[in-house]
C-alpha cells in the first residue's frame, strides 16, 4: 500500500507541474529529503500526508484510491463546480459544459 501512496504523491506533483523543491517547501524540508520520500527511501509521516492533502485540495483518502478512482472523484468535483457556475449562464456556456463533460466521459 505504501508504494501506491508514493506513486500518487509523485503523480499529483507531476500533474500540477510542480518540482520536488516546490513540494519540499510546503513540507518544510529540503528537496533531497522529499525525493527520498517519493523514492521510498524515507517514510512519509501522517502529518506530511495531511499537509499534502491540504496543499493539493484533496481528501487524504485519495492517496489510497487507485488512479482511475482518483480521476473519477476529481472530475466529479470539477463537474459540480461547473454546475454551480452555470446558474444564469447562456446557451454557449451550457454547450461548453456539455463538451467538457463529453471529453471527461471519453477519458474515464
Amino acid at each position: 500500500m505504501l508504494h501506491s501512496v508514493l506513486k500518487k504523491i509523485k503523480l499529483l506533483r507531476k500533474e500540477r507541474n510542480l518540482s520536488q523543491q516546490d513540494v519540499a517547501f510546503v513540507l518544510n524540508m529540503n528537496q533531497s529529503s522529499y525525493a527520498k520520500i517519493e523514492n521510498g527511501i524515507n517514510k512519509i509521516s501522517l502529518e506530511n500526508l495531511i499537509k499534502l492533502a491540504e496543499f493539493y485540495s484533496i481528501d487524504i483518502t485519495m492517496f489510497f484510491y487507485c488512479q482511475k478512482e482518483i480521476l473519477v472523484v476529481e472530475k466529479t468535483n470539477n463537474i459540480q463546480n461547473l454546475l454551480l457556475q452555470l446558474n444564469g449562464k447562456n446557451q454557449n456556456d451550457i454547450q461548453e459544459l456539455k463538451n467538457i463533460l463529453l471529453s471527461i466521459h471519453d477519458k474515464i
